[in-house]
């Protein structure tokens, strides 16, 4: 798992520092074909609730947001990769904005 973990925090790093434009509007119609819009709301409302459970800075939220985004408009993935994708976000979001307060 740790491994996987890893991979995912490469990769995001990678295709982040490919992909300097905003996501694409339609990635999940057009690029993914395994996630629907509402696994994208659960994926959101998930991120809020840990950035206002652990009082992140907002930064870190939008920045979360923006890399999920942004990775999986390049980057098809499957539903069992998603929980790395939220969570590798949000620890490059976290490590992005600065400390926590």
């Amino acid at each position: 798992m740790l491994k996987m973990l890893f991979v995912c925090l490469f990769g995001f790093g990678e295709i982040l520092g490919k992909l300097k434009q905003r996501p694409l509007h339609d990635y999940i119609e057009n690029v993914q074909s395994d996630l629907t819009p509402s696994m994208r709301g659960f994926l959101m409302d998930w991120l809020v609730e840990v950035a206002e459970e652990y009082k992140l800075v907002s930064d870190t939220l939008y920045l979360t947001v923006s890399y999920v985004d942004r990775f999986l408009s390049a980057k098809t993935i499957n539903r069992q990769r998603l929980q790395l994708v939220r969570v590798s976000a949000m620890l490059v979001g976290i490590f992005m904005s600065g400390p926590v307060t």
